[in-house]
């Protein structure tokens, strides 16, 4: 495998390069490059790394320009931001540009390790991923046309890991979901699993979660079920804390909800 640093500072890329045993986490090959030109131009002529590790400033092109262009050529190389600075700004165009760590230059050595770590087995996930939208891609093309077959075809852009962490969660709401379990999942921070979901939902984890339960609620107390079954069909286990939020998002009780559903559906019943 192969690692890429840039820092315009020779001392941190050094530093870099040294005090990691590289080797140990599987990278055969070190690249390092001082000027986001000295990047590309590695990139360009060896192909793109699996990991690069950048300053996120710098004189001229930054960290994020190096990032942007790697994303506009397609690659799937896992970034990681070392800075100086604690800044939302540069968090919020590292994360649409598909960034998962972000780490103080400060920071120890094994929270660099860490970061590496998480950022290989998100890199081996999304590949799994792929493989299987390209096979799913593979069969619907040759159900539309089969006389075509799988030989050729065009391979489409990877799922977004934000998109992938709700889909999770749209598939499992009426579990127990953690944010812990959620981070061990997808190899990212816990406190970087709650940004980047409200940064692009609008919404915490359990905000967002509450309401696909209350939604589910609904379709029960609608379909007949008593509170206490919806509630348990929902994926609550405290009936007075569901009958609250319930009150607080659809203006209703459960049980009031559930006797306008039933007079929506028999006009004439009283």
């Amino acid at each position: 495998m192969k690692i890429l640093f840039f820092d315009d500072d020779k001392t941190t890329v050094d530093m870099l390069m040294h005090t990691i045993d590289w080797a140990g986490l599987g990278f055969d090959e070190i690249i390092p490059a001082y000027t986001v030109h000295q990047a590309k131009t590695a990139i360009e002529e060896g192909g793109p790394p699996d990991i690069m590790i950048c300053d996120i400033e710098a004189p001229g092109e930054t960290g994020i320009d190096l990032l942007r262009w790697v994303r506009e050529k397609g690659y799937l190389t896992e970034n990681i931001f070392l800075t100086n600075y604690e800044s939302f700004a540069f968090a919020s165009e590292a994360m649409k540009l598909e960034c998962m760590e972000y780490i103080l230059k400060m920071s120890p050595v094994s929270e660099i390790e860490e970061a590496v770590q998480r950022s290989l087995k998100r890199r081996e996930l999304r590949e799994r991923l792929m493989k299987v939208q390209d096979q799913e891609r593979a069969g619907f093309e040759r159900d539309r046309d089969p006389g075509r077959g799988s030989g050729s075809r065009e391979v489409g852009g990877l799922p977004s890991m934000t998109q992938e962490i709700k889909a999770y969660i749209d598939d499992h709401f009426t579990e127990r979901i953690s944010r812990t379990e959620l981070a061990s999942r997808f190899y990212i921070s816990r406190d970087h699993l709650s940004h980047i979901f409200s940064a692009n939902f609008g919404m915490t984890i359990p905000e967002y979660i509450n309401k696909l339960r209350v939604e589910k609620a609904r379709e029960e107390l609608a379909g007949g079920a008593t509170v206490a079954q919806a509630a348990e069909k929902a994926g609550f286990d405290n009936l007075s804390y569901f009958s609250t939020l319930f009150r607080k998002t659809v203006g209703l009780s459960p049980t009031d909800y559930q006797k306008s559903s039933r007079k929506v559906k028999d006009p004439h019943k009283k």
